[in-house]
């Protein structure tokens, strides 16, 4: 193995023993929103530079790219000293306008798709859901290459089939979650 993939490893290791939670606003659940703020006490940090070593397309960081991440936020109301805030875009709000919020209540760094005129590091992508995805990969320890994933596409039975899947790979001593319209369940 090399220095990088003994790192992820460690950081596996590290994340697994913290067991950490994310955290979400209450005005997004409504919303449908997945990602607002996580942070994993215990957790070592990571630099930003670090973290954006994989993002596709080109990425330029302006100002400190040294910077040590303690958290991961695209929410700017919970963003913490210490978190990287990510600047996306939406259909009736541009984070971008958000950042200096971010900023006073701890962001230590952004990620955007324009430089803004504020006075911390800036990752600037093409794409910041996209960056969002690699970034959290790296900063989490990549916890997906640890799972096995079964899809289950369809018109009709998508449902009843992900139940029976689940059940049978539970009987046969799997650790299962389930991620579908009706729930979502984590083994």
């Amino acid at each position: 193995l090399g220095a990088r993939d003994d790192h992820r490893g460690q950081r596996n290791r590290r994340i697994a023993k913290a067991g950490g939670r994310g955290a979400r606003h209450a005005d997004d659940a409504h919303r449908g929103k997945i990602f607002a703020a996580i942070n994993l006490q215990g957790v070592a940090e990571m630099k930003l530079n670090a973290l954006t070593g994989r993002i596709p397309g080109g990425v330029t960081i302006l100002g400190d790219a040294r910077r040590e991440i303690l958290s991961l936020c695209s929410d700017s109301r919970v963003a913490e000293p210490g978190s990287l805030f990510f600047c996306i875009p939406g259909m009736h709000v541009d984070a971008h306008d958000l950042a200096p919020d971010a900023v006073r209540n701890g962001a230590v760094a952004l990620v955007v798709e324009r430089k803004l005129a504020v006075d911390r590091p800036q990752v600037l992508v093409g794409d910041v859901r996209e960056a969002l995805s690699y970034i959290a990969q790296d900063f989490y320890g990549n916890p997906a290459e640890g799972m096995k994933l079964v899809g289950i596409t369809g018109t009709k039975g998508k449902t009843t089939s992900s139940f029976l899947v689940k059940s049978i790979l539970e009987q046969a001593g799997h650790r299962t979650g389930l991620i579908g319209t009706v729930c979502s369940m984590v083994g």
